[in-house]
């Protein structure tokens, strides 16, 4: 399993006062920077980390060389971005001997250069042909994909979109959707990955406890396209964290070469 190289402890903010909770943070380690709000996050963990071995094979890996970020307001530290947020610079010339990195490179850029309609991968598909580009590794199926929009900023042009993750086939919970930005540079030689957990409205808190399991599995496409149609319609003020402030953070990115 792949492990930091470095922690940039310098970055952790413990004690924020009340008074500066909407202040605004900076964070930058090795061409990555962002500026996030004191009230998302009082510290910020840095990584540089070595590309893993070939045959290396993990859930979710191997994975090149990358820069990243992580976000966290309480001890200790987080061990992965899907704790609490974080953002990943890969550089696409490490990424070429890593094929699944490599297709996910691939495929943004074709996205980007061709700008289909992003409502046609809002649907559902039985062989998961509507994906939309994601990175890191998340060692499951992407069963949906809501909100998806193209993403243009001063240094990036991407996209970003609300999507979840299952190994099972289950109802959705409201904790478990994943906020995610996926860019490159103009000149399409770094790629940068933001993934933050937010809590969807209207959805339940728990699994339902007396579900029925067939007549679920029966409608499994329609409770998809449903849950998506619901994603579409919430207003971005009733995730949590609510989602104009993450994508504020994705406006701050600077990825240098």
């Amino acid at each position: 399993m792949k492990k930091a190289l470095a922690l940039l402890a310098g970055m952790a903010l413990m004690a924020v006062p009340a008074f500066a909770q909407d202040s605004t943070n900076t964070a930058s380690l090795n061409g990555l920077g962002l500026s996030f709000p004191a009230s998302f996050a009082t510290s910020v963990v840095g990584t540089q980390v070595a590309g893993d071995a070939l045959d290396d094979l993990y859930p979710g890996g191997p994975q090149p060389a990358y820069t990243g970020l992580m976000f966290f307001s309480e001890p200790p530290a987080p061990q992965s971005m899907f704790e609490h947020g974080g953002v990943r610079l890969v550089h696409v010339a490490d990424a070429v001997d890593y094929p699944f990195t490599q297709t996910q490179i691939d495929a943004l850029a074709a996205l980007l250069a061709e700008r289909p309609d992003l409502n046609e991968y809002m649907e559902t598909a039985d062989d998961n042909a509507l994906n939309l580009p994601f990175l890191p590794t998340f060692p499951a199926a992407q069963i949906l994909r809501a909100r998806a929009e193209y993403v243009d900023t001063p240094e990036l042009s991407g996209i970003s979109y609300v999507t979840a993750f299952r190994q099972d086939v289950s109802p959705l919970i409201a904790s478990e959707f994943l906020y995610t930005f996926q860019g490159l540079t103009a000149d399409g030689q770094t790629y940068v990955a933001a993934v933050f957990p937010v809590t969807a409205p209207g959805f339940p808190a728990e699994y339902p406890a007396n579900l029925d399991y067939d007549a679920f599995v029966a409608r499994l496409h329609e409770y998809f396209n449903e849950s998506i149609t619901a994603l579409n319609a919430a207003d971005g003020e009733t995730f949590v964290p609510a989602l104009s402030t993450l994508d504020s953070i994705i406006q701050s990115i600077t990825a240098a070469q």
